[in-house]
């Protein structure tokens, strides 16, 4: 894979395609990958986001949803951190779509935590 070539033989033929691609693979869990197959990609390990990166990421995104105003923005972050407990940028991105107040903010946190999986 991290050469690019893929090679077929068989009784019958042989050929080989280079290919220009990308893979990119993630894995909970990497135990459950199987050697032949992980040692063909680089491994990588992201740390989670800090809180304030997090807000400043969510921000900027929500403010790419059409929330002009960072202040609600600021405020749809913190919802996530706070009231949902989780550093999720789809969940920012969610509140976001249905918000234009904060009180819209906070009624789908409340709806979020009442019926969502938490």
């Amino acid at each position: 894979m991290e050469s690019g070539r893929l090679t077929k033989t068989t009784k019958l033929e042989s050929y080989e395609i280079t290919l220009t691609a990308w893979v990119f693979a993630t894995a909970n869990n990497k135990q459950d990958i199987l050697e032949p197959l992980s040692d063909r990609f680089e491994t990588f390990f992201l740390s989670e986001y800090t809180d304030d990166e997090f807000r400043r990421i969510a921000v900027s995104r929500i403010r790419q949803e059409g929330i002009e105003d960072e202040e609600l923005a600021l405020y749809i972050a913190n919802a996530v951190l706070r009231g949902l407990n989780r550093k999720s940028l789809r969940d920012a991105i969610r509140i976001a779509r249905k918000s234009k107040t904060v009180q819209d903010v906070d009624e789908t946190v409340q709806t979020l935590k009442k019926y969502g999986k938490n």
